[in-house]
């Protein structure tokens, strides 16, 4: 209570907070690192509203932490992203073939339904005229890009909130060289094949256009004076910022420009207590207790990779604490304790936590790299070969193959994780750098977002926006020098062939002379 009288104070005494618009697209992941920024920017003083499905869950938990709730009308009655289904497909698909086109076959049509109910809904519409907003922060998923029409509709500026990490898109030059694509499981060191291999798929990624799904003609109809301006492409390039969800502490170095800001692990906290019943079996595994989850979307198991996992954490001398929903003809042993859903960072955060079996989602490594948790990652597709690999690389645990793994690799690396001090050094020193900067996130967040609405972005934004990538990629150049190269290798061929001749007429003359004289 006397939080929530001190959060009024403070907006009292603000009196000229903004409005601000929060456009996530409503996976559980995304909400999770979406509603701790619009907390930061409602305890700072301004006027957040989020806008989501009435098919949503967890509404009333968002409306706790400050946020005003909008929701347009799901025709069908769910929000397509966060349906047992579309959970189950997910699994079944990424685990079977991690190809980003076959993500995108499962993906892009539930992000395309959600964006029909929502840009057709025009009290959603009217609602957000009303409110009068100064900004809007958009979920820059490259599936919903089809987000960005609304705040254009609505004529206010945006800024993008996003995990994955367009570079040709924000002109930021970041080489591949060295810079790993997001969706690749390479590091920051790669080979010659590696790089030649990074080279090659951030070029299709660049050539391959617009990525977000089509809408219904009567939703193009009805924003078709935003879409004759700009492709979605275009409007993600009207941002005033990018934020970025990715932190140094677990990311690589890498290029960035001044309209990009890291906010990255806005999600961890300090360990709450959990429920009694979970707490009780927490305090009483004194022999150390190992959590396994691969997050919100693959929650449902396959079958056989279900038993591997289980025939190894029957062997571990510790109790675990496993997410999955489907349990159904699994022998569970006596020290594995399955839940459907449990609270990821209060538990990572116990003090008998010694492990952490993750898919390397991007909340989850924070909050094990903020309690020191060592992890052994076992991604599944999108971003989380990449995570994993980062995380082995810096030593806050190891990466094994969730398709190829056998049971005896994973209880080794268990043991090895927790029991290696390496990795809590590592974590240690890892978790001290983050959390010296997540300290500051929320002043960070705020700063930034009060800044564009105040000043805009144009003093922010490279002129390589405008330039056209013949001359972004100094190709003309490389053509003049390449032009210049040429030109003077023919001139030396032809001076050294007109020198050449003439040294041979004149030896040739020198011959007839002496005959003659002979």
């Amino acid at each position: 209570m006397l939080r929530f009288v001190l959060l009024f104070c403070l907006m009292l005494a603000s009196g000229n907070g903004s409005k601000i618009l929060l456009l996530p697209t409503p996976f559980t992941g995304h909400l999770n690192y979406f509603v701790p920024l619009g907390k930061a920017l409602v305890e700072a003083g301004h006027e957040v509203h989020i806008i989501l499905s009435t098919g949503s869950k967890g509404v009333d938990g968002i409306k706790k932490q400050g946020l005003n709730v909008m929701q347009y009308f799901a025709e069908d009655g769910i929000c397509h992203l966060v349906t047992d289904s579309f959970y189950q497909n997910v699994s079944k698909g990424m685990i079977a073939n991690p190809d980003p086109g076959v993500l995108a076959g499962i993906v892009a049509p539930a992000v395309a339904k959600e964006c029909e109910f929502f840009l057709k809904d025009d009290s959603v519409l009217k609602q957000a005229k009303e409110v009068n907003f100064d900004l809007a922060v958009v979920d820059g998923l490259f599936f919903a890009r089809c987000l960005y029409l609304f705040p254009v509709k609505l004529e206010i500026p945006y800024v993008t909130l996003t995990t994955f990490q367009e570079f040709w898109m924000m002109k930021v030059p970041a080489m591949p060289s060295h810079v790993p694509f997001h969706y690749s499981a390479f590091t920051e060191k790669m080979t010659f094949v590696q790089r030649l291999q990074n080279t090659v798929i951030n070029i299709i990624w660049v050539l391959s256009s617009n990525k977000s799904p089509s809408l219904p003609a009567a939703i193009q109809d009805k924003y078709r004076d935003v879409l004759a301006r700009e492709d979605y492409n275009g409007l993600a390039r009207k941002s005033l910022l990018w934020f970025f969800n990715s932190d140094i502490s677990l990311d690589y170095p890498k290029p960035t420009m001044p309209n990009v800001v890291s906010i990255g692990g806005m999600s961890p906290r300090p360990a709450k207590p959990v429920e009694e019943n979970l707490m009780t079996w927490l305090d009483q595994s004194t022999n150390g207790v190992v959590v396994a989850s691969f997050g919100s979307v693959i929650a449902n198991i396959p079958q056989d990779i279900s038993n591997k996992l289980l025939k190894a954490f029957g062997k571990i001398p510790y109790n675990v604490l496993w997410r999955n929903k489907n349990i159904t003809g699994l022998t569970v042993p006596d020290n594995v304790r399955v839940m459907s859903w449990l609270p990821q960072n209060d538990v990572l955060g116990h003090p008998n936590t010694v492990a952490f079996v993750t898919h390397c989602g991007n909340n989850g490594q924070f909050e094990a790299l903020y309690h020191q948790v060592p992890m052994v990652g076992m991604p599944i597709f999108a971003d989380q070969p990449y995570n994993s690999k980062s995380v082995e690389q810096k030593g806050y645990g190891i990466h094994l193959d969730v398709r190829n793994f056998e049971p005896e690799e994973l209880f080794d690396g268990i043991i090895r994780v927790a029991t290696e001090p390496s990795f809590k050094t590592n974590l240690r020193k890892g978790s001290s750098i983050f959390k010296s900067r997540q300290s500051k996130l929320k002043e960070t967040v705020t700063f930034w977002v009060e800044h564009v609405i105040e000043n805009g972005g144009a003093h922010l934004r490279s002129h390589a926006f405008d330039m056209p990538a013949y001359q972004y990629l100094l190709l003309d150049v490389f053509a003049a020098l390449a032009l210049i190269f040429f030109t003077v290798a023919a001139l030396t061929i032809f001076l050294l062939k007109v020198m050449f001749k003439l040294a041979a007429h004149f030896l040739l003359s020198g011959d007839v002379i002496k005959q003659k004289e002979s």
